[in-house]
């Protein structure tokens, strides 16, 4: 079951400036929710959302006749995934990532297709894990491995930079920052308890980029990995 964010878009064919990687946010809330079972999802008139969707890189410089590549688009954010059952059956078969709500992949950085000092586009940041909320009255079976996955989404690769160039350095984009964690709400029933464990904690750094003609972009940030047993 999963409610992961979306992937953003890449950045199109559009230069001495190369396009900066977006930022990422390290999660989606700071805020323990009230111990109970019965939850509305909502805080106060709001709906709870998942995580927040990553930045969009920056798009390259340009000159009066070539456009720079354009930045990636961000990452979406994970969503809220409610589950509640009476009975909830896992053992060491069950997929790691069976329950989860990761976010979106950031979109790539594009690479300008004119002559000229042009730069690639940033890549897109991954957005940050979304907010599972598990209730249940019985775990039945023995313990699933990393079942439960609000991990970030990987960041995008930044844009290589003009294939052709004249006299001025052209360089590729930075790639985009990783996607910090989410969270995990687990309410047992059977036992009247209540954990949440937060992931805010921020994915990679994207890499630098190289220059010259064809100078290769950034690479990717790699997202937070915040997975739980269940």
């Amino acid at each position: 079951m999963s409610g992961t964010g979306g992937t953003g878009g890449h950045g199109s064919a559009g230069t001495t400036y190369n396009g900066g990687a977006g930022g990422a946010l390290t999660g989606f809330f700071t805020t323990d929710f009230a111990s109970k079972h019965k939850d509305s999802l909502t805080l106060g008139v709001n709906l709870i959302l998942g995580g927040v969707g990553g930045g969009g890189g920056g798009s390259a410089g340009a000159n009066p006749s070539v456009k720079g590549g354009a930045g990636g688009g961000g990452g979406a954010g994970g969503n809220v995934l409610a589950i509640i059952a009476r009975i909830i059956n896992r053992g060491p078969s069950t997929a790691a990532g069976a329950i989860s709500a990761k976010g979106g992949t950031g979109g790539a950085g594009a690479q300008p297709t004119g002559t000229g000092n042009v730069g690639g586009g940033g890549g897109g940041a991954g957005g940050a894990g979304g907010w599972i909320y598990l209730a249940f009255q019985i775990l039945q079976g023995s313990t699933a491995t990393n079942c439960l996955d609000t991990s970030g989404g990987t960041g995008g690769v930044g844009g290589n930079a003009a294939a052709t160039g004249s006299t001025g350095p052209n360089t590729g984009g930075f790639g985009g920052q990783g996607g910090g964690g989410g969270a995990m709400t687990l309410v047992n029933m059977g036992a009247s308890t209540v954990a949440t464990y937060q992931g805010n904690t921020a994915g990679s750094t994207g890499g630098s980029p190289g220059s010259g003609n064809n100078g290769a972009g950034g690479t990717a940030g790699a997202a937070y990995t915040y997975q739980l047993n269940l």
